[in-house]
């Protein structure tokens, strides 16, 4: 990302402790950043690169937003689409880029079931969306 340009970009992580090491990480490279996680929610701040967990973005409008990076991808689904859906929003002054880390074979069927839908215009079938809480933590 070139320091002249006007856009922002937040950095996906699926937990606390990841978020915070990309966040040190891009603070010693002298980035202007911000943390995004459940003790640090200040969604005040602005920078141009934000580090955040998925529950801690929750609620926030970037109009600024021209990338989202998933540095690891959710375990749910559905927060892989809430992540993605951050760029090019309707009034976004930029149009968007994703870039998805993929470590296993599950991370690259939903990225290419994702990519292809979206190519396509066409639903997002096959994935597992459900997001009822019995189903993500069944201990409760």
């Amino acid at each position: 990302m070139a320091r002249g340009e006007l856009n922002e970009t937040i950095i996906f992580c699926k937990n606390r402790a990841t978020a915070s090491f990309v966040h040190e990480q891009l603070q010693s490279f002298e980035h202007e950043v911000v943390l995004w996680n459940s003790f640090n929610n200040d969604h005040e701040k602005t920078a141009r690169i934000y580090v955040a967990t998925d529950g801690a973005a929750r609620g926030i409008d970037l109009p600024r937003l021209s990338h989202v990076i998933n540095y690891d991808l959710s375990h749910y689904s559905v927060d892989f689409l809430h992540r993605i859906g951050r760029v090019g929003r309707l009034g976004s002054f930029f149009l968007g880029r994703v870039t998805s880390f993929v470590r296993t074979k599950r991370e690259v069927r939903l990225t290419n079931a994702v990519e292809l839908a979206s190519r396509l215009g066409r639903p997002l079938v096959g994935t597992d969306l459900d997001v009822s809480i019995e189903n993500k933590y069944p201990e409760l």
